[in-house]
């Protein structure tokens, strides 16, 4: 039996928090992937790369649910 968590709210702090996070991340994944490309590591930048963008997606998605809009 797996529990239906789509319509489940999170909490006010859990947002803040994920936001933090997310933020935190973005800040680390920008810096590796220009000292990667600066030591023409591609592959490893790529990757920081990806992870930037899936941090922005979901730190977007954290502001606008503290934000009350419905997602």
């Amino acid at each position: 039996m797996t529990k239906d968590y789509s319509g489940k709210n999170f909490s006010r702090k859990m947002n803040k928090g994920l936001l933090i996070v997310n933020v935190i991340l973005l800040v680390c994944a920008v810096w590796l992937l220009i000292a990667n490309i600066q030591h023409e590591e591609y592959t490893v930048a790529i990757g920081m790369g990806l992870v930037g963008i899936v941090s922005i997606a979901n730190g977007t998605l954290a502001f606008l649910r503290l934000k009350g809009k419905k997602i």
